[in-house]
This record gives structure tokens, C-alpha cells and sequence, in this order.
């Protein structure tokens, strides 16, 4: 049933899932705009303004944290892409994948193709690279 309680808890899961890995994602850039680097890990990121952050670091229904790991560093350290992972209950529908997708989204702001429905997720373990560059070098179009 589509409309189920059940379902219906799944897909708000989802979605707080997406959002807290939006968060996460700001507050990666944050840190490599300030600290020229990527944290070694997100606990890392602790220490920086938004303590309020930190329950946002896990899933909200197992609470285990979510993946995060550095892939490379480019442009002379003005860039660097790293990977966050979470699991997902359901196949995430277009609509709300395209909502939570910002407008500006674009190479400089996730490392993936213009236009690209970013959030769109699988049910299951899904990894997005992300691209942190520093604003004064690849500033957002």
C-alpha cells in the first residue's frame, strides 16, 4: 500500500536522511572554506560553530552515524571531493528528489553534472561524491 502508515514513516525517514546529509555536506564546505582541508573524519567537524549539528551526523532511525570519507584533493587544494553514504528505506520518488536538489546545483556546487536530480537515491545504500572548493576560486554561478 502506498499510502500506509508504514510507507509513509519510511519516506519522512528518507527525507530526514537527505537532510541531515545536506547539512553535513554544509558544514564540510564550512570547514574546508576555513581550515584550507577536509576533516579526517566528521567528528572532526566538532569543534566548529554548530554543536546543534552533531545528532545530525547519524541516521535518525538506527542512529548509526553516516559514512564519510575523503576521495582526493585537486586544484592545487583548492578542491577537494569526498563521499557521503546513508541507507535508504524506499526508491526516492523524482518530486521530492528534485525539491531537496537546489537550484544553483551545478559542477562547482556537488562535482556531479549540471541539472542532475542529486538527492535522487535508491532504496539501499547509496554513496553522493561531493566537491568542496574554496568560494573564492570556484565561486557559485
Amino acid at each position: 500500500l502506498s499510502g500506509s502508515p508504514r510507507v509513509a514513516r519510511e519516506r519522512a525517514l528518507d527525507i530526514q536522511r537527505v537532510e541531515s546529509l545536506r547539512s553535513i555536506q554544509y558544514l564540510i564546505d564550512r570547514y574546508f572554506e576555513i581550515e584550507k582541508k577536509l576533516p579526517a573524519s566528521l567528528a572532526a567537524l566538532g569543534g566548529t560553530d554548530w554543536p546543534e549539528h552533531v545528532s545530525r551526523w547519524a541516521d535518525p532511525e538506527t542512529k548509526i552515524p553516516f559514512e564519510y570519507r575523503v576521495l582526493s584533493i585537486a586544484d592545487g587544494g583548492n578542491s577537494a571531493k569526498y563521499e557521503l553514504c546513508a541507507v535508504f528505506k524506499r526508491l526516492a520518488d523524482e518530486k521530492t528528489a528534485q525539491d531537496l536538489t537546489p537550484e544553483y546545483a551545478s559542477p562547482y556546487f556537488n562535482g556531479e553534472v549540471a541539472g542532475e536530480i542529486f538527492w535522487y537515491h535508491p532504496a539501499g545504500r547509496k554513496c553522493f561524491t561531493l566537491t568542496a572548493r574554496h568560494p573564492e576560486k570556484f565561486p557559485h554561478p
